[in-house]
């Protein structure tokens, strides 16, 4: 009986308010929409912390077309299959990017204008907490959710590095992705934090993206041609070939079709998805020996 009273106590508590802004004015009066005019009070109350998520998810829905560019960054290539699935299947995000370390995802970023960075806490090199600690410095509008399979005492680590949040592999699940969206977007955006960029900086990335389409048009020629191998191309490391696909580049090799390059790739444990700037450096070394042979 007792406890039945301290339940009955606990639901009849009022709920936690927020503080109000000029910025939530338009979440406020989704809100009093909602819930209607308070009577006998002697002046309105601040909306709580669930009324003020609710009406966020209204103000989401009636723009469905906006959806925040995710950058993925984990060097396990099972759990970027597993978040590009993850994300494909969100109401709010879409996936721009997936690479294998803290390096490459600081490389690409001023490449791929991220809204929201995922990135995994244990990572050789350069760990998820100086990946954050650098994108934050570097793109301080860009969110940063820090994800690892063992959280355990490091949260308030990576959020003293700049994340928004932390999360358990085991709970990246839609819903939850949409949830710390919605929750770390500025209040009142009506788009995403890249689709806000200056058209400059657009106009920079395009044309950027067109010369690295016209090198690598240009480097599978020679490949047909001969005039370069493919085992010079694998160790160069030129920053145009990061996002190219292995499988892609095999494919341009004379004698060289889809049959044997899926077998190269099998051997040497190489996704067919993978691209040049995710390869270990195991799997590089491995696919330059069998291509010399």
């Amino acid at each position: 009986m007792r406890a039945t009273n301290q339940s009955s106590r606990e639901d009849s508590a009022p709920p936690e308010s927020v503080a109000v802004t000029d910025g939530h004015q338009s979440l406020i009066r989704e809100v009093n929409q909602r819930i209607g005019p308070v009577e006998d009070a002697e002046a309105p109350r601040a909306p709580s912390a669930h009324e003020m998520l609710r009406a966020r998810r209204n103000l989401a829905t009636k723009r469905p077309e906006v959806r925040g560019r995710v950058l993925a960054v984990d060097d396990s290539d099972v759990f970027l299959r597993v978040a590009a699935s993850v994300i494909s299947d969100t109401n709010m995000l879409r996936l721009v990017g997936a690479v294998a370390s803290g390096k490459e995802a600081i490389r690409v970023l001023p490449q791929l204008q991220p809204d929201l960075v995922l990135v995994d806490l244990n990572m050789p090199e350069m760990d998820g907490i100086q990946t954050t600690r650098i994108i934050r410095r570097d793109e301080p509008r860009t969110v940063v959710i820090v994800i690892s399979a063992d959280l355990d005492g490091l949260s308030d680590v990576a959020r003293e590095a700049g994340a928004a949040a932390t999360l358990d592999k085991r709970d990246v699940l839609p819903h939850r992705l949409d949830a710390l969206w919605l929750e770390h977007t500025p209040v009142g955006s009506s788009l995403s934090v890249a689709s806000t960029r200056s058209s400059e900086r657009r106009m920079i990335a395009l044309t950027r993206a067109n010369q690295v389409r016209g090198q690598r048009a240009k480097l599978k020629q020679d490949l047909r041609a001969g005039k370069v191998s493919i085992e010079q191309v694998l160790a160069t490391r030129a920053d145009y070939l990061a996002g190219a696909e292995v499988f892609d580049l095999l494919l341009a090799v004379p004698k060289i079709g889809p049959a044997k390059a899926s077998r190269l790739l099998t051997i040497a444990r190489v996704s067919p998805c993978k691209t040049v700037g995710n390869l270990s450096e195991r799997q590089r070394a491995r696919l330059i020996d069998l291509l010399s042979r």
